[in-house]
């Protein structure tokens, strides 16, 4: 199958849309705050899942304008997109998700970063900083964020947690 970037822009749309479906509905069952003035547990993840929806709908329906537009551009002038990338960034996602209960937050994000920036190839200004700074930068930097500024604590997985 080859998808063109219209088709993609569409499938990934959907995905997100679904996914931020997903998040809205999951966050439901959070428990509710102990104070009345307190915004609650679900309150990050039902606003991330309605941005997401959002975005996702944006994107769905550029991709349907770009796709309803007929011309000599559109009969090739799209490269097809490598459909292996985008496999192994759903495949990706999804790993990332399973292995931060055993490795925690701080390893895995940095590993999955550092898979995905080097899949996505980055942008012309973060190829002069290689992959695996970037990605300890950027991992680091979110981790600090959280834990320290937002005192969010976040997974230190199971294998961290045994070694202690």
């Amino acid at each position: 199958m080859v998808l063109n970037e219209k088709k993609a822009s569409g499938l990934i749309g959907l995905m997100a849309i679904v996914s931020g479906i997903a998040a809205i509905i999951t966050a439901r069952d959070f428990p509710p705050s102990l104070t009345d003035t307190d915004v609650g547990p679900s309150i990050f993840p039902t606003a991330y899942g309605a941005i997401l929806a959002i975005l996702g709908l944006v994107l769905f329906a550029s991709g349907l304008r770009r796709a309803s537009k007929r011309g000599a551009a559109d009969e090739g002038g799209t490269p097809p997109l490598d459909i292996a990338k985008l496999v192994f960034g759903v495949v990706g996602v999804a790993a990332y998700l399973w292995i931060i209960d055993y490795a925690g937050f701080a390893i895995s994000t940095i590993i999955y970063l550092w898979l995905m920036i080097g899949l996505m190839r980055g942008t012309a200004g973060f190829r002069q900083i290689s992959t695996p700074v970037l990605a300890i930068l950027i991992g680091l930097a979110v981790y600090a964020a959280f834990v320290m500024l937002l005192q969010v604590p976040l997974p230190t997985g199971l294998w961290l947690d045994s070694a202690a």
